[in-house]
């Protein structure tokens, strides 16, 4: 790349707890080496253990905080996780639709609920997610997500693999879908694109984490950023998310979380070559 520290641009929602969302990514974009542009969406109330406050932000300034970075500097990847509101979520693709030849590549986490269980997202916003999803190169949800999005259950890697052709084909991007919330000694993410499916498994780490998602999500944003292909960027933020889970504790009470003091031994260099993935031909 250009520039010496490639710039992040994250679209998303606070956590006071920084276990998830914007605070969350600029800690991890500082740690794998790239700069942070942020455009807040909603403002959350949560710990945790449970969210107790949503409070989207209006549209317009919404796309007023997308203007002003733009006009400072183009990113050189963006991460899209919660947006809070159908309205919200319309400036944000309209402003995508204006700037075609602009945009680097999107990785979109489409968060319909919290870790707790509270829902962000009711249909109207949904819908209107789902068109954001033609302005992505990636989108990654988990497997509740994913049943979601491709109107089936899935249950297993097989109907992952199926879910995420499902939305590949509607969406016209590439899908992730996560199996973290899969059962199986090893934990496979799915990914399909117009050449078909890859599996990538390795072994299922039996710590848990707050925030896995925004973090598999802001580390293949990251290495995009740096300029690696889109599969490497995925194999990488794998690496990233072990690494992470090893080091995560306890803001407080609660559940462990990203803990940057505990993960400064991750960087670009120093993670581990990825392992050979296997494609299935359509």
């Amino acid at each position: 790349m250009s520039r010496a520290h490639p710039l992040v641009c994250s679209i998303g929602s606070t956590d006071p707890t920084c276990g998830a969302g914007i605070g969350l990514d600029i800690a991890l974009n500082a740690m794998l080496g790239v700069r942070s542009a942020v455009v807040i969406t909603g403002v959350t109330a949560q710990s945790s253990r449970a969210v107790t406050g949503v409070a989207p932000i209006a549209p317009k300034l919404v796309r007023l905080q997308l203007e002003s970075i733009w006009s400072e500097a183009r990113p050189d990847a963006i991460r899209v996780g919660l947006i809070p509101g159908a309205s919200a979520i319309r400036a944000v693709r309209s402003f995508f639709a204006e700037h075609p030849q602009k945009l680097p590549p999107i990785i979109l986490d489409p968060v319909l609920a919290s870790t707790s269980g509270r829902r962000f997202n009711g249909p109207k916003d949904i819908a209107a997610l789902t068109k954001l999803f033609e302005c992505a190169e990636l989108v990654t949800p988990n497997a509740d997500e994913a049943s979601r999005f491709a109107g089936m259950r899935v249950r297993s890697v097989e109907d992952a693999a199926e879910a995420a052709q499902i939305i590949a084909r509607r969406a016209g991007c590439a899908v992730l879908v996560k199996g973290g919330h899969l059962t199986g000694g090893t934990c496979f993410d799915v990914l399909a694109d117009r050449r078909g499916v890859v599996y990538i498994g390795a072994k299922r780490l039996r710590k848990t984490m707050r925030g896995t998602g925004c973090v598999l999500a802001a580390a293949i944003a990251a290495h995009r950023a740096h300029g690696l292909p889109l599969l490497d960027a995925i194999e990488r933020a794998r690496d990233v998310i072990a690494q992470v889970m090893r080091g995560a504790t306890p803001l407080g009470r609660g559940r462990p979380q990203f803990t940057p003091a505990g993960s400064t031994r991750t960087s670009r260099q120093q993670m581990s070559a990825a392992r050979p993935p296997t494609r299935d031909k359509e």
